[in-house]
């Protein structure tokens, strides 16, 4: 059973009642996609950026974040604390729509958690490399490796697939936003007075 900390367990939620609330809306002809998912030319809106995160295009879509969300995050969630995992997670989901916005030249909306995830997975990884993980719960492998993977497999599809619909840079624009995250979490709030440190927990 999955143990969900308290910043996990919300997002959890937020983005479960979303994507039930955009179904329903969607059904009876509100375009609720299109009103909060990422436009990056034509129809572009600033709340996008962060509306975009909590969408989710079909079961599958949100199963599989859901997923990875509830496996991964909440460990990273109790080496950061509450407030500065949710400020991070936000950061990681920015910083993958704005590497989105800059290298694709498209009008197609993009949504979904997986930027946002993408760089918490990625500092899963560094702090916690030689865990095992199990992938459908058969495949043991160690992180280091699966993120390896999904890396090169991501930095491949971005380059040299077009037109499959998946935001592959937004992936890597999240997993970069995480490991500059993670660094400056180490080698600059580390240096910080403690008082000052606290206000980042």
């Amino acid at each position: 059973m999955f143990q969900l900390s308290k910043a996990v367990r919300q997002l959890f939620y937020i983005n479960i009642a979303v994507f039930i609330i955009g179904y329903l809306l969607e059904s009876v002809n509100f375009p609720f996609i299109q009103s909060f998912a990422l436009l990056p030319k034509e129809g572009f809106m600033p709340h996008q950026l962060i509306t975009h995160m909590f969408l989710h295009g079909g079961i599958l879509h949100i199963v599989f974040n859901m997923l990875a969300l509830i496996s991964i995050a909440p460990p990273v969630e109790d080496y950061f604390g509450y407030r500065k995992f949710i400020l991070y997670y936000l950061l990681c989901g920015l910083g993958g729509a704005f590497l989105h916005m800059f290298m694709v030249n498209s009008s197609v909306p993009m949504l979904g958690a997986s930027g946002a995830i993408f760089g918490i997975v990625l500092i899963f990884t560094i702090l916690n490399p030689n865990q095992k993980l199990f992938l459908f719960g058969i495949f043991g492998m160690k992180a280091k490796y699966i993120f390896s993977l999904m890396l090169a497999g991501e930095l491949y599809a971005a380059f040299c697939i077009h037109g499959d619909g998946i935001g592959h840079f937004c992936h890597l624009g999240g997993a970069l936003t995480g490991a500059l995250l993670l660094a400056f979490d180490k080698y600059v709030l580390s240096q910080l007075p403690q008082e000052t440190k606290k206000r980042w927990s």
